[in-house]
């Protein structure tokens, strides 16, 4: 939004059930039904990349939190289509932005 006016940005994958998180300038989409990877949206080169799988059994509904601009925490979470593999507060996942290819 550099002129002030609404710009169109690069689409992402269709997805839905799926979590949202900004840390720094990284915008995380995680998890959801549809959806075949997790992505980043860096806004300041206007592109997408992808993001380290989270653990499949707990990336729908989940709940994410950015800590410092560096860290982002999943909470929680269930299966595709509700089915969940336990109490689903269970689970708790950490990821570097700094470090993301050793995962979540």
């Amino acid at each position: 939004m550099k002129s002030g006016q609404l710009e169109i940005m690069p689409p992402m994958q269709r997805r839905d059930d799926y979590a949202i998180v900004n840390c720094g300038h990284l915008i995380f989409l995680i998890g959801g039904n549809l959806a075949t990877t997790d992505d980043i949206f860096n806004v300041l080169k206007q592109k997408w990349t992808t993001a380290p799988l989270l653990v499949s059994e707990y990336s729908h509904n989940l709940s994410l939190i950015a800590i410092k601009k560096r860290f982002v925490y999943g909470l929680g979470g269930c299966g595709r289509f509700g089915a969940t593999p336990g109490t689903g507060m269970e689970k708790v996942c950490k990821l570097d932005t700094l470090r993301r290819a050793k995962g979540w």
